[in-house]
Formats: C-alpha cells, sequence, structure tokens
C-alpha cells in the first residue's frame, strides 16, 4: 500500500520563535500538503498539542525563546509519550544528552526536500505505511534558518 503523506493534510506542529523562519517553514510545508500548526515558543506548542491530538509530528528550533529550548520541548514531549516523532532543528550539533532517544536532529539551514524526506520518513516510521517518496522540491534555493 502506498500513501504519499506529503499531500494528506496531515498536521505537522512548528515550533519556531523566528517569525521569519516560522513564516518560511510553513509556506514549505503548506506547499508540500501539510497543514501547519504554528507556535513561537515550547509552552505555546504544549498548548497546542493537548488541542490538537491529531498533530502527526513536532519540529521544533533549538533556541526557542521562554521558558525551554526545543531539546527541552523535545525530552518533555518524549517522557510524556505524546507518540508523534520530534525534529530538533538547529544550527549546531546537539551536545550529549541534549537529544532525547527517538527524537531527530536537523542541522539548519536545511533543504526544504531533506527536511520533507525526514518528515516522510518518520510519518511512514510511526504509521507504518509506505510514504511516496517522488515528491519534489519545489523552492532549491530557499533554506530553513534557526
Amino acid at each position: 500500500m502506498h500513501i504519499d503523506l506529503s499531500r494528506s493534510g496531515l498536521p505537522v506542529l512548528l515550533a519556531e520563535g523566528d517569525a521569519l523562519a516560522r513564516m518560511v517553514t510553513t509556506d514549505i510545508l503548506d506547499e508540500a500538503g501539510y497543514r501547519v500548526i504554528a507556535a513561537a515558543n515550547a509552552d505555546e506548542a504544549l498548548q497546542l498539542l493537548h488541542f490538537r491530538p491529531d498533530t502527526k509530528i513536532v519540529l521544533a528550533n533549538a533556541r526557542l525563546p521562554g521558558s525551554m529550548d526545543g531539546y527541552t520541548l523535545a525530552r518533555v514531549l518524549v517522557r510524556k509519550h505524546f507518540g508523534v516523532p520530534v525534529v530538533v532543528l538547529g544550527d549546531s550539533l546537539p551536545s550529549p544528552g541534549d537529544l532525547p532517544a527517538g527524537a531527530q536532529f536537523l542541522s539548519t539551514p536545511a533543504i526544504p526536500s531533506v527536511l520533507l524526506g525526514l518528515i516522510r520518513a518518520l510519518l511512514a516510521q510511526y504509521s507504518g505505511v509506505n510514504p511516496t517518496l517522488s515528491g519534489s522540491d519545489r523552492h532549491p534555493s530557499r533554506r530553513l534558518h534557526s
């Protein structure tokens, strides 16, 4: 069974403190067919997760403003067993112990096709379906910045 997970309108929670980066990433995800739920910090992301239990994946900037950074948010999500894959985006590699087991790290600036490929792979891993990986990046010159 092949399901094109990039075109199914699956909800993705994006926790990004930088308004411009949030807007660019939202645009990339929207154009790939995802429904983006945007948060400006980790506390807002946790609130949104409670109101949107249908969220399929969380993307969090490592340097989120507020009471916790992206790594702490990832640890909370893993510890509380939200059951969604978590990707922390950052411009430097995590220190040992920063990234909880089960969470992924993606260096920024990231090429949109790499981000979208990682999302599809994680959704397939967590849902048990085989996604179509043939979606192409419509904006190869854009990069995600943290």
